[in-house]
């Protein structure tokens, strides 16, 4: 597993583009990580929000309605989303769905492990995941959730909150949570399996020439070869082929 942080320091970032980044890391998951807040001080306990039917009904419909390329937005279901698909708006909005309910899916099976890990050293909030209407979760495409460590409103819990080693503590038992998740779910790591099956790869921004073959166990002047291609330079959205067969 490789992670990758959204910000490396204190600066807000829209909590859609947080979504774009992931999407832009070709990411599997992606994990908010808060400290909570109530006016009760005595509120403690780590917890995790998913989000809601309602909210992602209301993101699918803006996705399947939105300019941008459905392929780009769903990278996970690739090049189903031919400009031909595209224009029948009942399979459009099926695959949208589809494709939403499988990550709003995964990314509760992800929660809970999280959570059957987080219990066995930290005390919870709340033992099921909670549902909610949050920004940051909407992406159709990426199982998705946010976990709330504890309450900085409750003193005591904040102190532990502050130190190193229950930082630590904390960020294993995740790492575990989602070790678990893996295991039981590693199709989750799919590298867009659609796209491999096909024997094709759509290049994304951030790609390399080199970086491409060497996902797909290739070297770089044989897929320069098998695509018939003079020079390392591509584009996103730049359909090639990573297979012979």
């Amino acid at each position: 597993m490789k992670g990758y942080l959204t910000r490396s320091r204190d600066v807000f970032i829209e909590l859609g583009k947080r979504s774009e980044i992931a999407r832009d890391k070709n990411a599997d998951v992606l994990i908010s990580i808060h400290a909570d807040s109530a006016e009760n001080a005595t509120a403690h306990g780590a917890s995790i929000l998913v989000l809601n039917a309602s909210r992602a009904k209301r993101e699918n419909s803006r996705v399947e309605n939105s300019k941008e390329k459905h392929g780009e937005l769903l990278g996970g279901v690739c090049n189903v989303f031919s400009d031909s698909t595209q224009k029948n708006s009942y399979v459009t909005s099926m695959i949208i769905d589809m494709a939403s309910e499988s990550a709003r899916d995964l990314g509760n099976k992800l929660a809970k492990n999280i959570l059957n890990t987080l219990k066995r050293s930290v005390s919870l909030h709340n033992s099921k995941p909670i549902l909610r209407s949050l920004a940051v979760l909407k992406a159709p495409d990426i199982p998705s959730l946010l976990i709330e460590t504890g309450y900085i409103s409750n003193a005591e819990e904040a102190k532990l909150l502050n130190t190193q080693k229950y930082q630590k503590m904390l960020a294993y038992s995740i790492y575990l949570g989602i070790k678990n998740f893996v295991k039981e779910n590693p199709t989750i790591l799919h590298e867009n399996t659609c796209e491999n099956s096909s024997g094709t790869y759509t290049v994304k921004p951030g790609d390399s020439l080199l970086k491409i073959a060497n996902k797909h166990g290739m070297t770089l002047s044989g897929i320069k070869k098998l695509n018939n291609l003079k020079k390392d330079t591509i584009t996103p959205g730049q359909v090639l082929k990573v297979s012979s067969k």
